[in-house]
């Protein structure tokens, strides 16, 4: 085992639930254009993380479940 690593930080990038936009662009079956245009208009949960876009996995599927835009 590596000393200061939780068995969360040794997830795969498939199990994680933090998302970059083409991660969430595959997740929903959508062009990243599609992902920009929803980010802009705040129609879609997400984080900004500096300069970088971020989904969480979970919120996501609770949005999409939703049927909120």
């Amino acid at each position: 085992m590596v000393v200061g690593f939780s068995p969360v930080a040794r997830r795969s990038a498939t199990e994680s639930d933090v998302l970059g936009v083409d991660e969430a662009a595959t997740m929903l079956l959508v062009g990243r254009s599609v992902i920009y245009k929803l980010v802009a208009r705040n129609q879609i949960p997400y984080r900004r993380v500096g300069k970088h876009i971020r989904f969480s996995r979970s919120a996501l599927t609770a949005w999409l479940s939703s049927g909120r835009t």
